[in-house]
């Protein structure tokens, strides 16, 4: 296992054609050498696991890719964020893990109550009226989600000015 991570750190990710086959305009050097240094990070994390127990889980990647979407990868826009996020599923599944089990829970955890807020706060700073349809759309999303991450009506409140009668009425 240590090898085949060991390769994969070796690849060159991002070239220009890969960029062109995704459609896409090639980033800034300094935010290709970025986007690498997340997935070496990965690929440390996921070795120095395997020398300290011997094996990795999905427990294990699962905390490598909390702790590596707080740092430099939440400042990637989309497009970047789902290029390493792809890179990594190649990794993970290379290692013989299962990545659909890995990402429904990742996902989960992902939409945690500051990354509602955030998104949220990035949508209204969009230029939506408070009242357009879309922003409300999405409020009642973020509320669902908070809803069933337990959060409580307080804070979805807070976080979606929605009021609790609107947010009662919400299905999950």
């Amino acid at each position: 296992m240590i090898n085949q991570l060991l390769a994969a750190k070796e690849k060159l990710y991002f070239k220009p054609e890969e960029w062109e086959i995704r459609g896409l305009n090639p980033s800034p050097d300094e935010t290709q050498n970025e986007m690498r240094q997340v997935i070496h990070e990965f690929i440390d994390l996921a070795i120095e696991k395997i020398k300290i127990k011997g094996k990795i889980g999905e427990d294990d990647i699962i905390d490598n890719l909390k702790l590596l979407k707080k740092g430099i990868y939440s400042n990637f826009d989309t497009e970047e964020r789902e290029w390493v996020s792809d890179i990594w599923a190649e990794i993970i599944s290379d290692l013989g893990l299962d990545i659909n089990k890995i990402e429904e829970r990742e996902w989960s955890d992902f939409l945690s109550t500051d990354m509602l807020k955030n998104t949220l706060k990035e949508v209204e700073n969009a230029g939506f009226k408070s009242n357009d349809p879309t922003i409300l759309l999405f409020k009642q999303t973020v509320a669902r989600q908070l809803k069933s991450n337990n959060e409580p009506i307080e804070n979805i409140i807070n976080i979606t000015g929605l009021t609790e009668e609107e947010i009662g009425k919400l299905s999950e």
